[in-house]
């Protein structure tokens, strides 16, 4: 892995843990924050047509006891 991409990932985790600290790292909390950030830009998704995407909703409802949703993102463009 290159050092701009190391870079990257470190910030990724460190945005994804201060998401978890400010849901007191509850995770039905996280993932119910997660959840409404996708209700509210559900028009930036794509179609259930990922197996990949698929298989995310089927692992979140298993731990929300929920509807399996869409959490793929539209690419921009």
């Amino acid at each position: 892995m290159s050092e701009i991409q190391d870079v990257a990932i470190i910030q990724i985790r460190e945005v994804r843990h201060r998401i978890s600290e400010q849901h007191g790292h509850d995770p039905q909390r996280v993932i119910n924050y997660y959840l409404e950030l996708q209700r509210r830009f559900a028009k930036r998704l794509l179609p259930d047509n990922n197996i990949g995407a698929t298989e995310i909703n089927h692992s979140v409802a298993a731990v929300t006891n929920s509807t399996p949703s869409l959490l793929t993102l539209k690419a921009a463009g």
